[in-house]
């Protein structure tokens, strides 16, 4: 999304880089690197998820947290607000307890996909195809591949 043009309304510059993807996420990620997307409102830098919160449900209460919960795996690109919630910093944590993600670099992943993405490297996948199947920055999966990151993780 990038730091688009602030003349046009939020809802217009948030449609405009859009792409509803197979998951039923919705990136606003471009290029192999899929990161927090970047907006301005009302003279700030917003994160997509927190524009996306602002254009389809309303105001984000002071204290409280735009979380993500997509039915794939929890990817900070997404902002389908079908996949957002609003939670305290206890919330989101206890979330991510639960579902048994760690925090690596700027991705969540869980051993079981970082011992995926080694075993499918070993099958011949592209650090691009990796990329694309489990929705991670190239970065990312760079690192699980080289043992940078999650050494420990079978594969």
């Amino acid at each position: 999304m990038g730091a688009w043009n602030k003349a046009k309304p939020l809802d217009q510059r948030f449609f405009e880089k859009l792409e509803k993807l197979e998951s039923g996420c919705w990136s606003s990620g471009s290029g192999h690197d899929r990161m927090y997307a970047k907006l301005f409102y009302q003279g700030k830098q917003l994160h997509g998820h927190r524009g996306a919160w602002l254009i389809h449900v309303g105001e984000i209460p002071e204290g409280l947290f735009v979380c993500h919960n997509c039915p794939g795996g929890d990817n900070r690109w997404c902002v389908n607000p079908d996949h957002l919630f609003l939670g305290t910093l206890q919330d989101n944590n206890e979330d991510r307890d639960i579902k048994g993600r760690t925090a690596i670099s700027n991705a969540t992943i869980s051993v079981e996909i970082a011992s995926q993405i080694r075993n499918d490297s070993k099958q011949g996948a592209t650090r691009k195809q990796l990329m694309i199947k489990y929705q991670l920055s190239y970065n990312i999966v760079t690192k699980v591949v080289t043992g940078q990151t999650w050494a420990t993780a079978p594969g």
